[in-house]
């Protein structure tokens, strides 16, 4: 049980620094260290389904920080396409309750607004979402540190999406 906690805190000082970091280069590769994290308390709380989703997630982030890179091929559509289609059908391996539809739901999603949204106000807008997704999920796991970390994080990225709203 210590573990979990302290893996739910390190997640939270994490999504601390990613939700109030202004470069998209630096928010991908911290995006990275804060899915192994998140992983790693998915495993501790023995939730299967939601690690193997994880590992999917750590393998777009890796591919995600070089974005800009890949961008400039015309094929470049593909991965977020092809990385959809990895998460839905990796997440449906495992999924042992209706509530794990929502780790398959936010990465997808995610999926898309990191690849597409060019300014830190969309990915505000996208992290809204996720987090608010990733917030229930939590709360109904019993992840209760996290949970109420992602709400914080959803009221600091409206707030700031509001401070910055000029810049969308």
């Amino acid at each position: 049980m210590t573990e979990l906690i302290l893996m739910q805190l390190l997640v939270c000082a994490v999504q601390y620094f990613i939700a109030t970091s202004e470069n998209i280069r630096k928010i991908f590769v911290v995006t990275l260290l804060f899915n192994v994290f998140n992983l790693l308390c998915y495993y501790l709380n023995d939730d299967m389904a939601t690690v193997y989703s994880y590992l999917v997630i750590c393998t777009r982030s890796v591919i995600y920080i070089y974005r800009d890179k890949i961008k400039k091929h015309k094929w470049h559509f593909a991965v977020p396409v092809l990385a959809i289609i990895v998460q839905t059908a990796v997440g449906f391996t495992a999924i042992k309750s209706l509530w794990q539809l929502l780790p398959i739901i936010a990465p997808c999603y995610v999926n898309y607004y990191l690849w597409f949204y060019e300014n830190t106000q969309k990915l505000r807008i996208g992290n809204i979402v996720n987090n608010g997704l990733w917030g229930i999920y939590n709360f109904a796991t019993g992840l209760w540190i996290i949970g109420v970390v992602r709400v914080v994080t959803v009221t600091m990225n409206a707030l700031s999406y509001k401070k910055h709203k000029n810049q969308a």
